[in-house]
């Protein structure tokens, strides 16, 4: 079960990455085109540099190759759609409507890697479909209606790429070690802030002044590292969606350590009204529930 005590370290670690990105996506740099090449650039290099360190053997089968480069590029799209929901929801909303991942990384997983699972695990599965759409749930101030926050949609695009990164990584993870992986999958990211430099780059240039750049780039290394115990993680575990699966806890955890910073007025500030945070705590024991089901 060492993999299972890894997710949980990973996904806590996650947690505090989503608190620091929330407050330099909206207070600060305010650009999720600057955040996403920043982290494609920052990855690939520390990946390089880590791959360069340890010696590792990166003339992969091209089978394996396409795979980890495609998981770097759908990693990269994935992050450009989350930064973005970020710059426009809170943190504690987004994270649980993330936890979508674990439907799409089944159906991928069921359809390439033929993971076939019981009644009771897609029951899980609904109550994790179940927790993140009461969690997009807001309430109009006007008409007092419940309507979807806006940036489901992003979410929902983020949640399908994550998905395909975790199912991509889970293929090549068969025929390398991880060490030997990530050199490919920071060049899929690097591709796409190349991209976003090419059609951007004086547009993010200039925000390369401002303050918070620098915590843009700590947090990412962070982040990147992280990622490589991950990749680990997935290489260990029974199987790619129960990881997925686990990472549901991620909501939980941004949920707590969100409250505690916005109750103190400190990095992030969340409404702390009653009746959201109730609806919040629900929509999380239903991920949670769903989490447990999968998991036994």
């Amino acid at each position: 079960m060492l993999w299972l005590i890894l997710i949980l370290i990973v996904v806590f670690l996650w947690a505090i990455v989503n608190i620091f990105d929330k407050h330099i996506v909206t207070d600060e740099l305010k650009d999720p085109f600057l955040c996403t090449t920043v982290y494609g650039i920052i990855t690939f290099i520390l990946f390089s540099v880590i791959v360069l360190i340890t010696r590792q053997k990166i003339m992969l089968p091209s089978n394996v190759i396409i795979a980890t480069v495609s998981a770097g590029i759908v990693l990269g799209i994935a992050i450009f759609f989350y930064y973005k929901s970020l710059g426009h929801e809170e943190v504690s909303r987004v994270m649980p409507m993330l936890e979508l991942v674990p439907l799409f990384t089944l159906i991928l997983a069921t359809v390439f890697l033929h993971e076939y699972f019981s009644f009771m695990k897609y029951v899980g599965m609904a109550l994790l479909i179940g927790g993140g759409f009461l969690i997009s749930l807001k309430k109009s101030k006007k008409s007092k209606k419940f309507y979807l926050t806006p940036v489901v949609i992003t979410v929902l695009i983020a949640a399908i790429f994550f998905a395909l990164r975790s199912v991509l990584v889970r293929y090549a993870t068969f025929y390398a070690s991880s060490l030997q992986l990530i050199f490919w999958i920071g060049l899929g990211g690097f591709f796409v802030a190349l991209i976003l430099l090419i059609f951007h780059h004086p547009h993010i240039i200039k925000k390369t002044q401002i303050k918070g750049f620098e915590h843009l780039i700590i947090i990412n290394a962070f982040s990147a590292i992280t990622f490589i115990l991950y990749v680990y993680i997935i290489k260990i575990a029974p199987a790619v969606s129960f990881v997925s699966a686990l990472g549901a806890v991620q909501g939980l955890f941004v949920f707590i350590i969100a409250t505690i910073l916005s109750r103190a007025g400190k990095i992030v500030h969340e409404s702390l009204k009653r009746d959201i945070i109730i609806q919040k705590i629900i929509a999380i024991v239903l991920i949670i529930f769903g989490v447990i089901l999968i998991t036994i």
